[in-house]
């Protein structure tokens, strides 16, 4: 199920230059489970993680995040994490950025 703040927000409606993302992708290293992002555009490796203060804001925690969205980096993914109070604040701005960035990776793929 997707993040409660992200619903509706962070790319999640479709519109003409932004599809559908899928919503808790599981990402795998072979057989080993990595990551789950919220919102995800496998196509041109995109990840969005829309991360609330609560779960994500301890340092533990934040260490795990760190280390697996490095991987996922490594592998020629491009990460977004946005806080709820970030979405809350200003969800149009952050959809933009997912459409932009979008756009850019298909530019990318395309020429490839």
């Amino acid at each position: 199920m997707p993040h409660p703040t992200a619903e509706g927000t962070v790319g999640v409606e479709s519109g003409p230059d932004l599809p559908v993302p899928v919503s808790q992708l599981e990402i795998r290293d072979g057989e080993r489970l990595v990551t789950v992002p919220d919102f995800a555009y496998p196509d041109v490796k995109i990840a969005i993680f829309c991360d609330g203060f609560a779960f994500h804001g301890n340092p533990d925690t934040l260490e795990l995040d760190a280390r697996k969205r490095n991987w996922l980096q490594q592998q020629g993914w491009v990460v977004l994490t946005y806080w709820g109070k970030t979405i809350m604040r200003n969800p149009d701005a952050c959809a933009q950025e997912v459409a932009s960035l979008y756009s850019e990776r298909t530019g990318l793929h395309k020429s490839t």
